[in-house]
């Protein structure tokens, strides 16, 4: 176990009908050539033999494992905002019942903090494998077309401007310092923890990313969130059948954050960062409200003129889809 200038160290995971995948999972938790201090679980109402499971592992581990019961079912979001707020460390690890950890991923991770003190968050890339652990041929970052291009923007301090071109974040994969845990909590309920811990926290400081597959990010039918390859066949389909009325709740969203960061002390507003999540949220508020009229071109095209479409949506996809309506 670890303690040192960073204090203790503390994973975070939720589980709910987990059975398949739980202990092969924990135990590769238990196996890291560098071991956390603690492992919070939280159960959301399981009903196969996850708890079962739960407390067979935790009588043979290495390191003090809690198991929490929820009386309710709280919903994943919900639930990893339990497990963190019980963390006693000053890192946190979020764990996914169902994937697998390399044998080295917290060393790797804990290393990135002690020699960066300014980083905020750290989040790897991981092996994409199917239910059986078979290596599927690509990586999360291929999903999230987290490029050479977008990393290095992002290592490099410009966190947020690629978060809001999409979250790249993957909960499963991230670590992160517990000193602001009175900005990130509580998270609202328009968004999905990962998703607003990263932003939160590239909002006030920064982030890193590892190219290096610290985990195995498992594909299977009964996953609440996957990261799926889609072909180009896929991907129309999926662009036809956008409610334009998703980019509302994408504004509304932004909007949430920014009240959130002008509500927080002084000294962690960042005028700069506060305005571009503001020019985030006014870009989907345009394209929630475009209409099949010609009144939409001249609105589109200074979008695209302006580059928000670059910074806040998918390029010339997102240009292209609402300058045809699909």
């Amino acid at each position: 176990m670890l303690e040192d200038q960073n204090g203790l160290i503390s994973v975070a995971l939720c589980t709910y009908n987990g059975e398949l995948y739980i202990t092969e999972q924990i135990q590769s938790i238990l196996d890291q050539t560098v071991l956390p201090n603690e492992l919070i679980i939280c159960d959301d109402g399981s009903t196969d033999l996850t708890l079962k499971l739960l407390r067979e592992v935790s009588a043979r581990s290495p390191i003090p494992i809690y198991i929490y019961e929820n009386e309710h079912n709280l919903g994943s979001t919900k639930n990893f905002e339990k497990a963190i707020n019980l963390c006693k460390g000053n890192i946190i690890f979020l764990a996914d019942q169902d994937d697998l950890w390399h044998k080295n991923k917290v060393e790797i991770m804990i290393d990135v903090f002690l020699s960066n003190p300014r980083t905020q968050a750290v989040f790897s890339n991981g092996d994409m494998i199917d239910a059986s652990g078979h290596n599927l041929g690509f990586t999360l970052w291929d999903v999230f077309n987290l490029t050479a291009h977008r990393q290095a923007r992002l290592n490099q301090g410009h966190a947020l401007e690629v978060l809001l071109t999409n979250n790249v974040v993957t909960g499963a994969a991230l670590a992160f310092r517990t000193e602001y845990k009175k900005l990130m909590f509580p998270i609202p309920q328009r968004w999905i923890h990962d998703g607003w811990i990263a932003l939160m926290l590239s909002a006030v400081g920064e982030i890193k990313c590892l190219d290096q597959p610290l985990i195995k990010y498992r594909q299977h039918d009964r996953q609440q969130v996957g990261a799926v390859e889609r072909n180009l066949q896929q991907e129309l389909r999926k662009v036809k059948e956008t409610d334009r009325s998703i980019y509302l709740s994408y504004a509304q969203q932004y909007l949430v954050a920014l009240e959130r960061l002008l509500n927080v002390s002084a000294d962690v507003n960042h005028p700069e960062k506060m305005s571009l999540i503001a020019d985030k949220a006014k870009h989907m508020l345009i394209r929630a409200n475009i209409t099949r009229d010609l009144s939409r071109i001249p609105r589109i095209t200074k979008e695209l003129v302006t580059l928000n479409y670059g910074r806040y949506s998918n390029g010339i996809k997102s240009f292209l889809k609402d300058l045809f309506l699909y």
